[in-house]
This record gives structure tokens, C-alpha cells and sequence, in this order.
């Protein structure tokens, strides 16, 4: 899933959602990826979704930006996931 984002610096740190279009509150300085890393970890807060599985795609020395969250973690999750079933009785 690929959400164009905005980035506005201020302390609120609030997150709109608009359809695609994100709106993030970032507090923290654009110097040194400070910015995009908290991007990312509030990002992946309100998806729910592990860091490392929002990427930015274009934009990273700009407020707006192209993110893509990818699903890989939730296969990952699904193919560890152990389901016992019932044994069944057959009749042959």
C-alpha cells in the first residue's frame, strides 16, 4: 500500500488521514533522519505494523513524501502461525 504524506513540524504530533493523503505533526528537527525516523514510528503506531515494514519511497529531504508499507511481515506472520486441528477419523 503506497500513502502520500505531509509533514508539518509542530508539537502536536497529531496524524490525518484524507484517503491516501497522510498529514503527520512531526516534533522533531529534519537534521540527521531525526524526522523520518519518527515518521516512520508513527506511521507504523497507527497502521499497526512493525518499523521495518514502512518504507519511504521518494521524498526523503522533503515534506512530502511517498511511503509504502509492505506487507511481507504479515506473511511472515501467517506462515509462523501454528494451527492444530482436530484430528479427523477416516473411514475407509
Amino acid at each position: 500500500m503506497r500513502y502520500f504524506i505531509e509533514v508539518k513540524f509542530n508539537s502536536s504530533g497529531k496524524i490525518r488521514v484524507n484517503g491516501d493523503e497522510i498529514i503527520i505533526a512531526i516534533k522533531s528537527e529534519p537534521k540527521l533522519g531525526k524526522a523520518n525516523k519518527e515518521l516512520i514510528m508513527k506511521t507504523s503506531d497507527f497502521f499497526g505494523v512493525p518499523e521495518n515494514s514502512v518504507l519511504i519511497i521518494s521524498g526523503l529531504t522533503s515534506r512530502k513524501k511517498i511511503i509504502e508499507i509492505q506487507r511481507i511481515w504479515w506473511l511472515r506472520y501467517v506462515m509462523n502461525l501454528r494451527v492444530s486441528l482436530p484430528e479427523l477419523d477416516c473411514i475407509v
